[in-house]
């Protein structure tokens, strides 16, 4: 079902948009977070692949130092708002 809402305000013209981005969070009108998780692991992925790189030149301690500085902010950042989304 399609319904075309105009919402005005002030004579400014607001356009539907399927997902906007908020605090780094992306919002969808069904709040299932995909958006959000697809660019979480391209960030992830990303750095995770630096960490590789350069896991045979530094020791266990900086590469785990790394970890938790670079890696696990993308993975956690919104999690309690992902927790609370709808399974769909």
């Amino acid at each position: 079902m399609n319904v075309n809402v105009e919402i005005k305000i002030d004579e400014a013209e607001f356009e539907e948009v399927k997902c906007f981005k908020y605090c780094i969070l992306y919002f969808d009108p069904r709040l299932n977070f995909f958006h959000q998780i697809e660019q979480a692991c391209a960030k992830a992925k990303f750095k995770l692949s630096t960490l590789q790189r350069c896991g045979q030149c530094i020791s266990q301690d900086i590469s785990l130092l790394l970890y938790k500085l670079l890696l696990l902010p993308v993975l956690v950042y919104g999690d309690i708002v992902h927790s609370s989304a709808n399974a769909t």
